[in-house]
């Protein structure tokens, strides 16, 4: 089952290849150790099927953003994959210390000096120009190895040569990578009949195996003081960084550490690939450290031989949740207990809070359109126009009526007849020569015929 289906990842990514390296709008995007969501799928160098892989041991897994107490008591293995610095802070190893010394816990540190989207390029342009597809298409493939191989170097030509760390001394070596297929060590005899994708240029080297005292005069270059008066040496000192501070205290307190290494694997040129360290202090924790990414990256896992490390590595963790650390800097530690780091904001993301806060977040989307349901921008309501004349003669009866006044509102309305309508032969404008007419015939829409004379007579 899982090799079908580590089979069906790698005619997908190379399927991928195919059909959008000619348009260029679409190919694998490097996202560096990360280990979740859809971008971390379809990333040759994030590392969410060894996740999976442990996901499906019954050993849980989480994404760790920060360091705190309540992070230490939730998890029993760490995967630390640094994106960019191996120099790292006094806060946050001591953290990782305390966290060892709680017993049976495991730290995974993984080397940065590798890119499995250049090794998944270089694949896809080989198996591009095997199969005879257009000269643009291996182009592009090509383009992109050399891209992902030039941010590389440039990332590693930043580091110093030697790194010292707590557990093990990094040896940052430049030129090519080693792509190794003997190997050495308790773990070699289970992947001698087994394909597998190994490339090294810079590993770890145990502290017992190296002169500490040595490494540290090394890392102490500050002592030294130009003299300007003999020629030829350059009177400015060199850049001391604050990195530099800490890579000389961790080497000069090697001596006070006493940790047994055990080499797992190892090159044929004895490059050590992975390697285990204990210690008496920790009670029964042990650090393994990975050379690089190259054992547990999504492209890595498309060899039988690298699926048979991982699952290897996933064997020696203990149960419990295992969590992934990737950041381009050093995390954050919190100091304090449990209580303190819920304070805030923080308390929303703990349960039952988090499932609360959602739902209500949710709701109060529904309660604001439902009160106040505008789509778009608002619109001014048209205003009332001021020149209808309409208007003007229902105010102008308003007033003629609260007048109370007969004759002066028709010898208004005769008025309006003779001057504004031009109507001089108009009954309404009459009124004056009309003599004893109905008091309702001037507001009739038809005027009522004069009286006769015999008729006045007779009246």
């Amino acid at each position: 089952m899982h090799n079908h289906r580590f089979a069906c990842s790698l005619l997908l990514l190379i399927g991928l290849s195919f059909g959008t390296l000619g348009c260029g709008s679409r190919y694998p995007i490097s996202n560096y150790g990360l280990s979740e969501g859809s971008s971390a799928r379809v990333s040759p160098d994030a590392v969410s099927a060894f996740r999976n892989m442990c996901d499906e041991t019954n050993r849980k897994s989480m994404k760790v953003g920060s360091l705190s107490n309540r992070t230490a008591n939730k998890l029993s293995s760490l995967v630390w994959i640094p994106e960019e610095s191996f120099v790292h802070s006094t806060p946050v190893l001591d953290w990782m210390e305390e966290w060892l010394k709680k017993g049976n816990k495991t730290l995974i540190y993984v080397g940065r000096d590798y890119s499995p989207t250049a090794d998944y390029w270089d694949f896809a342009g080989a198996e591009l120009q095997s199969q005879e597809t257009s000269k643009s298409t291996v182009v592009g493939a090509l383009e992109n190895k050399a891209f992902e191989e030039l941010r590389l170097d440039s990332l590693q030509s930043g580091q110093r040569d030697r790194i010292a760390l707590p557990w093990a001394l990094l040896e940052n070596e430049a030129g090519v990578f080693e792509t190794v297929e003997q190997l050495e060590g308790p773990w070699a005899s289970d992947l001698q009949e087994h394909k597998h994708r190994i490339r090294v240029r810079s590993f770890f080297r145990d502290w017992s195996l190296v002169d500490s005292e040595k490494v540290a005069k090394q890392l102490d270059w500050q002592s030294e003081v130009s003299d300007s008066s003999k020629p030829g040496q350059s009177s400015f000192p060199k850049q001391w960084t604050t990195e530099d501070t800490n890579n000389l205290e961790i080497a000069k307190k090697v001596k006070e550490n006493d940790l047994d290494a055990e080499v797992l694997l190892a090159s044929k040129s004895n490059k050590p690939l992975i390697t285990v360290l204990s210690k008496e202090e920790w009670q029964g924790s042990q650090v393994i450290l990975l050379a690089n990414s190259c054992f547990i990256s999504n492209y890595s896992m498309t060899h039988h031989g690298n699926r048979i490390i991982a699952h290897k590595l996933i064997a020696d963790l203990p149960q419990g949740k295992v969590g992934f650390l990737t950041l381009a800097r050093d995390p954050r530690v919190s100091a304090g207990d449990d209580e303190e780091e819920q304070r805030g904001f923080e308390m929303l993301t703990e349960w039952p809070l988090n499932v609360i806060s959602f739902h209500a977040f949710f709701l109060g989307m529904i309660v604001l359109a439902s009160l106040f349901p505008i789509l778009g921008r608002p619109k001014k309501l048209p205003e009332l126009s001021t020149q209808n004349f309409a208007q003007h003669v229902v105010a102008l009866g308003a007033l003629l009526f609260r007048s109370s006044d007969r004759f002066y509102a028709l010898t208004t309305i005769a008025d309006y007849f003779r001057v504004v309508r031009k109507d001089p032969n108009s009954p309404w404008a009459k009124y004056e020569e009309t003599v004893h007419q109905q008091p309702s015939s001037p507001f009739q829409s038809e005027p009522s015929p004069p009286q006769s004379l015999d008729s006045q007579r007779d009246a």
